[in-house]
C-alpha cells in the first residue's frame, strides 16, 4: 500500500511539487543541543484530484527518465527557475559569472561561467525588470540577460526585447514586452495556461510562500486552476485580496 505521505527537506522539490497540486505540510524540529532549526516537508501521495501520483514523479526525476520521456514537464520548468533563482542572487550578489545552457525540453539553466553578461552596448530596444522572480523566468525560457545594475533591493535586471523569427513554443510570443502585459493582464493564463513561464513563476510565489511559512508556521491552502494541475499555495489567513491575486492569476 502506498504510504500517505513521503518527505523531502529540499524546499526547491517542495515547491515545484506543489505547484503541479500536490498537498504539503511543513514540520519543524528543534535541535535541543544547538537550537537549530529542521524543515520537513511531507508531500501527499497524490494530488488534489488523484490526477499525478507523487512518489512516480520523483522516481521519475531522480532517475532522469522525465527528462528523456517528456522533456518538456511542467515539474523540469519549475526545478530550472528555482535553481536558477540561486545562480542569478550568486550573480548579482557575488559578481560571479554565468552562461545560459539549454536543455533538452527547451528550459534554459544558468551554469557557471568565465564569461561576463554581454552588457547593454549595441542594444537599442531593452526590457528591464525589477521583480526577481520575472527575471528568473524570463532567463529561464531563454530571453538573454545582458546586465544588472543597482544594489540589493533595488536591482534592475536589462533584457534583450527578444525577436526570433519562426520561434515556437515559449518564444513563440516575440516580443518581451507584449509577453510581459499578456502576463499581468491575465491574458497569458487565459489564451496559453500551459506556458512555461506562469508554471516558473508560480514555482518561485509558492517557494516564498513556503519559506513564509516556515518562518511563521501558519497553515497553507492550496489554491488549483480547474481543469489544470496548475496551483498556488496561499496562507489560510490571507486577505480577501491576497486571494483575489491568486485567482486573477489563473484567470478565475
Amino acid at each position: 500500500m502506498q504510504p500517505i505521505f513521503s518527505a523531502t527537506r529540499d524546499t526547491k522539490e517542495a515547491a515545484a511539487l506543489a505547484t503541479l497540486g500536490i498537498p504539503i505540510r511543513i514540520d519543524k524540529a528543534i535541535d535541543s543541543k544547538t537550537g537549530r532549526e529542521f524543515y520537513t516537508f511531507y508531500l501527499c501521495a497524490k494530488t488534489e484530484e488523484g490526477a499525478m501520483l507523487t512518489s512516480r514523479l520523483r522516481r521519475m526525476y531522480r532517475e532522469k527518465q522525465l527528462e528523456a520521456q517528456t522533456p518538456g514537464h511542467p515539474l523540469l520548468w519549475c526545478l530550472v527557475a528555482l535553481r536558477n533563482r540561486e545562480r542569478l542572487l550568486d550573480l548579482a550578489n557575488k559578481g560571479r559569472f554565468v552562461s545560459l545552457v539549454k536543455m533538452k525540453g527547451g528550459q534554459c539553466l544558468l551554469q557557471d561561467s568565465d564569461q561576463g553578461l554581454p552588457g547593454l552596448a549595441g542594444k537599442a530596444v531593452l526590457t528591464k525588470i525589477t521583480e526577481m522572480e520575472m527575471a528568473v523566468s524570463l532567463i529561464t525560457i531563454g530571453i538573454p540577460l545582458l546586465s544588472i545594475s543597482g544594489p540589493q533591493g533595488q536591482r534592475v535586471f536589462y533584457f534583450e526585447n527578444y525577436s526570433k523569427p519562426g520561434a515556437t513554443g515559449p518564444l513563440s510570443i516575440l516580443n518581451v514586452h507584449a509577453l510581459l502585459i499578456n502576463y499581468r493582464q491575465g491574458l497569458l493564463a487565459a489564451s496559453d495556461p500551459e506556458h512555461p513561464l506562469l508554471y516558473c513563476m508560480l514555482a518561485l510565489y509558492n517557494r516564498a510562500a513556503i519559506v513564509k511559512a516556515m518562518r511563521e508556521q501558519v497553515q497553507m491552502v492550496i489554491l488549483q486552476k480547474p481543469r489544470s494541475p496548475k496551483s498556488a499555495l496561499v496562507r489560510a489567513d490571507a486577505s480577501d485580496a491576497a486571494w483575489e491575486r491568486a485567482e486573477k492569476h489563473f484567470g478565475m
